[in-house]
């Protein structure tokens, strides 16, 4: 008679009735099983065995039968066992079988000698002869000839620092082989080919644990680990394998690596914005609403040929109390994560989350207002510090840190006239790229690291009337205009010397300052 709950025949009957694949009905069998209803469980082997396609569907049916937590069905077992053997394709397959049958005591030990004879004839690498070597030792009564001419196949297929370290581990074993001298030729090897960090501080790990040589050559293989440091996660586990007490126990040495890679990481993220003034192109934006009476003011500094002098241009930044941000203007986001790093400034892992961006929108409801933009030359430099980070994070070794660029949409660029902007723009440059941020916090920008950062190029000024462009000012001494300006004479009238004035210009721009006013 079933043990089982009523609950339990109604959650086992649904399982059933939604089960299609044989594994479906083997895994629902191992429950019934383990509930401790052996006839119901199996009904279900058998009919996962009538849908069993694979040599895997059969192995994996014969190790629950054969199981004695489910049916302990041996006869049951060795039957499902031989398909799987007549399915079985590679080296692996045959090794697997292998160990079941020897696991589970199915069959005699020929049998399991035959299978593992056959994955030794389908053995095509490094890795497929030390598994199966492992697995011999360990099934076979540690048959340490067969396990030696195994070990010389893996060898003679070794190709870098890693197998040879894999392959010395295993032969050091006491459970394998335990043949410490040719482990230590091994190891050898592995530190000829070693190329970073990881590969030194685990070959020295393993010099000190398997006493391959004196503490000197662990030494040496620490010392070439800390040389090749790249990020503060390999620091943190190089340290905490120099102090540990089964290996070099040198608590501090362990400090002074900790120490420096809390004095020098830091995620750096930098980017250069060619837009042919200079290599590394930056804006600093200004707004500020403006009465009718300044704009009467402004009129008459224009017509008395005096603006570029006056304290609308030259202390702009005192008319943004609107808005005042510094970065680089760009059309779309895609024109941030395609700018370079041309003199490689970046530190750290990390990434940008496309499509997560932080949008501030900047909308202007006065009905005058200033724009100025001066074009500056900033390389992008912004960073984290690792103080500002968990110590967590500073340990993992893979992994990038997500970050979220941080943009304004200037909404009132969007009228200017397009012929008034470079013919290499597609769309108006809308947002100011200013900063980037992730989950530990706002990364810092430092004016100090951004590559001539302070050098001023020129100064482009616009009035606004609602969305309406009134004027538009440079105090460029020439016709070569910078990005996103147009270079050409035909739109606005820009003060610069007497014989690139454009007059005619200037005075209709007066006009229709003096009759909004009006």
């Amino acid at each position: 008679m079933s043990k089982l709950t009523k609950e339990q025949i109604k959650e086992f009957k649904e399982t059933e009735s939604d089960a299609e694949a044989s594994y479906d009905f083997k895994s629902l069998a191992d429950d019934v099983a383990d509930a401790d209803d052996k006839e119901w469980a199996s009904k279900l082997y058998k009919k996962a065995e009538e849908l069993a396609e694979e040599k895997d569907d059969y192995q994996s049916l014969a190790d629950s039968v054969v199981a004695d937590d489910y049916l302990g069905d041996k006869k049951w077992a060795l039957k499902l066992y031989k398909k799987a053997e007549e399915l079985a394709e590679d080296s692996d397959d045959y090794q697997s079988i292998a160990e079941s049958v020897v696991y589970y005591d199915v069959g005699d030990k020929k049998w399991a000698l035959k299978l593992y004879k056959k994955a030794e004839e389908l053995a095509e690498e490094k890795d497929d002869y030390q598994s199966l070597v492992e697995s011999v030792v360990v099934n076979l009564l540690g048959d340490k000839k067969w396990a030696s001419k195994l070990y010389k196949k893996a060898e003679e297929l070794a190709e870098d620092s890693y197998d040879y370290q894999s392959l010395a581990y295993s032969v050091a074993d006491d459970d394998y082989l335990g043949d410490k001298n040719w482990a230590l030729k091994l190891y050898k090897k592995a530190e000829e080919l070693a190329e970073d960090s990881d590969d030194y501080q685990s070959i020295a790990e393993s010099v000190v644990y398997y006493d391959l040589g004196d503490k000197e050559w662990a030494l040496k293989l620490y010392k070439k680990a800390e040389e090749l440091l790249k990020n503060n996660g390999d620091c943190e586990e190089l340290a905490d394998s120099i102090e540990d007490e089964d290996s070099l126990g040198d608590e501090e040495w362990a400090e002074e690596i900790r120490k420096k890679a809390r004095d020098n990481y830091k995620l750096i993220v930098a980017k250069n914005f060619d837009k042919g003034t200079s290599q590394a192109q930056g804006n600093e934006v200004c707004i500020g609403g403006l009465n009718q009476d300044q704009i009467s003011e402004i009129a008459g500094l224009l017509k008395k040929g005096t603006y570029l002098e006056s304290d609308y241009f030259q202390s702009f930044f005192n008319y943004d109390e609107l808005y005042h941000g510094n970065g680089i203007l760009i059309c779309e986001t895609d024109d941030i994560y395609n700018a370079s790093d041309k003199d490689n400034h970046s530190r750290g892992k990390w990434e940008f989350l496309y499509g997560e961006e932080d949008i501030s929108d900047v909308v202007i409801k006065d009905d005058f207002y200033l724009v100025t933009c001066r074009v500056e030359t900033v390389y992008f430099h912004a960073q984290l510090t690792a103080d500002s980070i968990s110590a967590n994070t500073l340990s993992v070794e893979s992994g990038y840190i997500g970050l979220t660029a941080i943009l304004d949409r200037i909404n009132p660029m969007e009228n200017i006239p397009s012929d008034m902007l470079s013919d290499d723009l597609d769309a108006p440059l809308l947002f100011l790229f200013k900063g980037v941020k992730c989950e530990y916090g706002e990364f810092e920008r430092l004016p100090e690291e951004e590559e001539g950062a302070g050098f001023i190029y020129n100064t482009y000024q616009m009035i606004f009337h609602k969305s309406e462009l009134l004027i538009l000012i440079s105090n460029r001494d020439h016709w070569e205009s910078q990005f996103p300006f147009q270079d050409t004479e035909d739109y606005c009238p820009y003060l610069v010397s007497e014989n690139e004035l454009d007059q005619d210009k200037l005075n209709k721009s007066i006009q229709k300052l003096e009759e909004v006013t009006t």
